[in-house]
């Protein structure tokens, strides 16, 4: 089941976040907005556990075709955490 949480902007990442997301569409009805897949991927990283390194890698492999990887590096490198942990994992 997905999990879905509500924050208000407090950091900068949460303002980038809300100044550059995507709006998603739900049975043509429903609209709301999502951080960046990139920032998503990197922070689900640096968080580091099993589980969100399995987010990150589920993202990264259902997303691939849509990433701006020259995003997802620069979010990689200010967040100091290695794109190649899940590169193993993206095809599972």
């Amino acid at each position: 089941m997905p999990n879905i949480e509500f924050r208000l902007a407090s950091t900068r990442y949460h303002t980038y976040s809300t100044d550059h997301g995507y709006e998603v569409v739900l049975n043509n009805r429903f609209r709301l907005r999502i951080a960046p897949l990139e920032l998503q991927i990197a922070y689900k990283l640096w968080l580091g556990s099993e589980k969100d390194i399995g987010d990150a890698a589920f993202l990264y492999n259902l997303f691939k075709p849509v990433l701006k990887s020259e995003e997802l590096r620069r979010w990689c490198a200010e967040l100091n955490v290695d794109i190649a942990v899940i590169s193993g994992r993206a095809n599972r």
